[in-house]
């Protein structure tokens, strides 16, 4: 490549005060200098290879909390559907319950009249009376007994 006069300057200078090396040492020096620059290559090589799992392990976290985060919210949907299911069991079961409290208060109801009412054999329909209107209707038909004599 092009050198700049400082380094070839520097590179004269240093070959001044070194002897020329024999083809030998050359050799050695040029093996040194290309396994020095594999070396560099190598470690260089391994530093970008680390950094790629690096970056690839980072992808993988960051796909698993991702997922994680997925998992969590459909799971969180699943338990409101289901407290939402609950709650509408709940009310359901509720507003049987009150159907079926009218149901009974409706019957009693009708058998508390139909025990008011007495049909006898003939099948005309005759109020059956309280007691208390028993007496007051016995009271009435003895004054009027009374004031017939």
């Amino acid at each position: 490549g092009s050198t700049s006069s400082w380094s070839t300057s520097r590179a004269s200078v240093e070959k001044k005060a070194e002897p020329e090396l024999t083809p030998y040492e050359k050799y050695l020096q040029r093996k040194r200098e290309q396994e020095k620059a594999a070396e560099n290559d190598s470690k260089k090589r391994e530093d970008e290879k680390k950094e790629e799992e690096r970056k690839r392990e980072d992808e993988r976290k960051r796909e698993r909390e991702k997922k994680r985060e997925e998992d969590r919210k459909r799971e969180e949907e699943a338990e409101k559907e289901r407290a939402r299911k609950r709650e509408k069991e709940r009310e359901e079961k509720r507003l049987e319950e009150e159907r079926k409290k009218k149901k009974r208060k409706r019957r009693r109801k009708r058998r508390k009249q139909s025990q008011n009412l007495h049909i006898p054999p003939n099948g005309v329909l005759k109020l059956k009376l309280i007691p208390h209107q028993n007496q007051f209707l016995k009271n009435q038909s003895q004054n009027g007994d009374q004031l017939l004599q």
